[in-house]
């Protein structure tokens, strides 16, 4: 029989704008009681520090030292609130899913901020983490890890189901009519919109797609967009949130509402271009993140696909959700089950993914 933890979950989102909690009861095949859940905005100084990490910066040890000094910092200063919030509960494992300076599935190397063994040291708990480079160790592609998750949770959902997040990148995960399990990367998501934003307006996100809906998508540039390689390359595939950064440049000479319609269009043609690359026809939909709110992107995928689900819709707990699916992850792996899966990161074999660190005696 399984041993229930509790574990407490840090997510970082990939588009440095907030980081989410969770407190999740779990034994890794299934979660008990509702989660709590909260988020914090991430620091300002720190998230333009992460955002403006080129080769010059990764080739700075000091420099990449003392940025995760930093971000180490900052994830036991919220990780205390959480603690505090939270005082009454006995803390099995603390999960963390960090900020990724790099990820290269081609040299199976990332960079990720946060020190565990200096949290674990400060918190006097086992902290649990490296998720990406333990599956990248077993041959994969280091994202996405969340699959075993997604299957748990929407076990009474119509399938073929596919499970799209909207985040900073793009995640899908493919469950077949028959549990069968497969992922991908499928592109970039709002870190190009945000970065877009952040170049031409005093804002860093489109709030609600506002700005989007007044744009007119430009089809030329949309259509030079989609060339982008990455999106014809088949699965099991992943990307760094900043590995599309040069696509700005295709953009450049749009209204700031042009591009923002343009780029949110983006989104909807890189989700409907990886359908392809799965047995069955993907028949439901779940969006999950906080892309979900946006209702100019949320409205255009509506218009191309059937059957569109928002987690808010069909499970009993839908916000951080990706926080709750890194506790589970956490379980799992103090458990021993598998997380990384050929199927959805191309590892060698199904295995246990990440790695425990223990406080220091």
């Amino acid at each position: 029989m399984l041993k229930q933890n509790t574990i407490l979950s840090l997510y970082s989102e990939s588009t440095v704008q907030n980081v989410t909690f969770a407190l999740v009861k779990t034994d890794g095949l299934d979660i008990f009681e509702i989660p709590q859940t909260f988020s914090r905005p991430f620091d300002e100084a720190l998230k333009e520090r992460l955002w403006n990490i080129n080769n010059q910066t990764l080739s700075n040890a000091d420099a990449i030292i003392q940025m995760d000094e930093d971000v180490s910092n900052f994830f036991i200063s919220l990780l205390n609130e959480a603690l505090e919030k939270w005082h009454d509960e006995k803390i099995d494992y603390i999960s963390i899913s960090g900020i990724f300076a790099r990820l290269s599935t081609e040299d199976k190397n990332a960079i990720e901020l946060g020190n565990l063994q200096k949290i674990a040291h400060h918190f006097n708990l086992p902290v649990i983490g490296h998720y990406v480079q333990s599956d990248l160790n077993l041959g994969g592609t280091g994202s996405p890890l969340l699959s075993v998750f997604w299957q748990a949770v929407t076990k009474n959902l119509n399938k073929p189901l596919g499970i799209v997040g909207l985040g900073g990148v793009l995640k899908l995960t493919y469950i077949g009519p028959d549990g069968e399990l497969g992922a991908c990367d499928i592109g970039v998501g709002f870190a190009l919109l945000e970065k877009w934003m952040t170049r031409h307006s005093q804002q860093s996100q489109d709030e609600e797609g506002l700005l989007a809906a007044r744009g007119q998508v430009d089809k030329k540039v949309l259509k030079v967009l989609m060339e982008n390689p990455f999106l014809s390359k088949k699965p099991p595939k992943a990307i760094h949130r900043n590995d599309f950064d040069t696509l700005l440049e295709q953009v450049e000479g749009l209204s700031l509402e042009d591009g923002c319609a343009t780029l949110t269009q983006f989104m909807v043609e890189q989700i409907i271009a990886c359908t392809k690359f799965f047995e069955f026809p993907i028949e439901h939909w779940m969006f999950i993140g906080t892309g979900r709110k946006n209702s100019t992107l949320m409205l255009a995928l509506q218009q191309r696909l059937q059957n569109i689900y928002v987690a808010d819709d069909v499970l009993h707990f839908s916000e951080h959700l990706n926080a709750i699916g890194y506790g589970f992850l956490g379980a799992r792996c103090a458990m021993g089950l598998p997380v990384s899966l050929p199927s959805c990161t191309g590892s060698d074999t199904a295995a246990p993914c990440g790695t425990i660190v223990y406080p220091e005696k």
